[in-house]
């Protein structure tokens, strides 16, 4: 995540790599003719994040024994 929004400024890694970031910053002046373009990029990066959120709270909730889920009182 945070090195698409690095990329996405233009701060992150260099042409001729590559990365998602990058791919939507570039793709911001082609959004009204061509918005695929951004479409792909933002999509992968929204279902890796979510994706990569699931399986961290999945694992707090098998692996932590203080957790006591999500209807505990404190």
């Amino acid at each position: 995540m945070a090195e698409s929004g690095l990329s996405f400024l233009g701060l992150g890694v260099q042409p001729p790599m590559t990365s998602l970031g990058s791919m939507v910053g570039y793709s911001r002046s082609y959004i009204s003719n061509a918005f695929w373009i951004m479409l792909f990029p933002s999509t992968i990066i929204v279902v890796t994040t979510l994706a990569i959120s699931l399986i961290g709270d999945w694992m707090r909730d098998r692996f932590d024994p203080t957790y006591g889920g999500p209807h505990v009182n404190s």
